[in-house]
């Protein structure tokens, strides 16, 4: 193939923050690429060490370089800052402390441009650093890499996730696929800022909204496995706090496309393999060493015991161990505000009649007030900015009684307000007070 009849500019993106030790490695092996036509942009995401000053040293011995500096604000920004400045055709990301094979944009490419591609994965080789793991603690590591089948064929991305999924060969990384521009743009896909693990959703979106995609059996990037990987921070409730947002967005996914049964199939499948981490990451944190994180996360352990995949599938589903959990954090509450004054706001107030806490109930809230009193509710409804702030000190349980799509505006807005004790109530939560208001 004559590289001059395809020869598009790729945009390849490094977010940057502290990695004086293995930047030059990366670097080198992107500007060395043999195919030339490219953009590296490099987003200094608030590092501490040197790697500012390597950074500007590369940029000044290659024009193909631009660097962007930032207040540290996460892998997340930083890969979001990239793909708002990239001007190429393509898009490819690099963590910093990896590699690029030799030929691999060249061989990227050559495929995306003959097949006329949105998507192309690849394959991976790694590079241990980890001095803790043995030989086949790394070898077992490095064939969960390894796609036990090949995908040669040009199919949608839709398509290949649902292969790739069923046969346990699909793999989240963002780095080990390229994507076209236009694709994140008229989709606007964005990546998940202040969430660990983002790649979760982010490769879903990418698949799914791809006309044509493509696997190519090619090791094209040199993944570097470290002891301090942040992909393996565990025992946090920063991860847990991800890995329950990324099963919110997995089951918008879910409803989006409950039309294809092949696809919600894979998709459950996929959130299936997220909640089995949840619940694993629940679990150290409960036997974590820290009296209050064990107190935190005896509720969590039965707040969070019955997640489940939408209306689709129920696991693990325990009502009583997940009402008990709810009826826990009742009891620690000195008054309590339901948040929502509609249909399910009215459910939970049954609940929380027929389970004794009614004296605790101090009224309800809503975003706007338009009535000033309901038939049905003998409590008080106040609009959220008009809350007394003797009511506000007194430190009020929020329940949030609502559409779950509006949950993460609500909590934004009660805590510009200064309450900060909320419990937004969760799908399998809401069955739970509903059937047991009408069983």
């Amino acid at each position: 193939m004559n590289m001059n009849e395809y020869n598009p500019l790729i945009s390849i993106i490094v977010p940057v923050y502290n990695v004086e030790k293995y930047l030059p490695d990366c670097l080198d092996s992107i500007i060395n690429q043999s195919y030339i036509n490219i953009e590296i942009l490099c987003i200094n995401d608030g590092s501490e060490d040197n790697s500012d000053r390597i950074l500007k040293e590369y940029a000044q011995r290659d024009n193909r370089i631009r660097v962007f500096e930032q207040e540290n604000a996460g892998l997340s920004a930083a890969r979001n800052v990239g793909v708002d400045y990239a001007n190429g055709k393509y898009v490819l990301f690099v963590d910093s402390d990896d590699m690029l094979a030799a030929n691999a944009v060249e061989h990227i490419v050559n495929k995306m441009e003959y097949d006329e591609l949105d998507l192309l994965c690849f394959d991976v080789d790694l590079l241990n650093e980890n001095s803790s793991w043995s030989i086949e603690e790394f070898d077992k590591y490095k064939n969960s890499f390894v796609r036990k089948y090949e995908y040669n064929e040009v199919k949608s991305g839709s398509q290949l996730f649902v292969e790739m999924q069923n046969n346990g060969d699909f793999q989240q990384p963002v780095w080990l696929f390229c994507v076209k521009k236009s694709v994140l743009e008229q989709h606007d896909i964005r990546f998940e800022e202040g969430l660990l693990h983002e790649d979760v959703i982010y490769s879903v979106m990418c698949y799914l909204n791809s006309d044509k995609s493509a696997c190519l059996n090619e090791k094209c990037y040199i993944y570097r496995v470290r002891a301090n990987t942040l992909a393996r921070i565990q025992g946090s409730k920063w991860r847990l706090d991800s890995l329950i947002w990324l099963y919110y967005l997995l089951l918008e996914q879910i409803n989006k496309y409950q039309k294809n049964d092949l696809l919600v199939e894979a998709l459950c499948s996929y959130t299936k393999d997220l909640v089995r981490s949840i619940q694993t990451e629940k679990n150290k944190l409960l036997y974590a060493d820290n009296t209050k994180l064990k107190a935190d996360n005896a509720v969590l352990d039965a707040l969070y015991c019955g997640l489940r995949i939408g209306e689709f599938q129920r696991m693990d589903f325990d009502r009583d161990v997940y009402i008990k959990g709810f009826l826990q954090v009742l009891d620690e509450a000195n008054i309590i505000l339901i948040y929502g004054a509609g249909n399910y706001g009215k459910l939970v107030y049954e609940f929380l009649i027929n389970n004794g806490y009614e004296e605790k109930i101090y009224g309800f809230v809503v975003s706007e007030k338009n009535t000033e009193s309901d038939t049905y509710i003998s409590k008080e409804i106040y609009d959220l900015h008009e809350l007394p702030e003797e009511l506000i000190l007194k430190n009020p349980l929020v329940v949030i009684s609502t559409d779950i799509t509006y949950h993460d505006e609500i909590r934004y807005s009660c805590l510009d307000m200064g309450l900060s004790n909320i419990l937004p109530l969760d799908y399998s939560l809401q069955w739970c007070v509903e059937h047991q208001v009408k069983d």
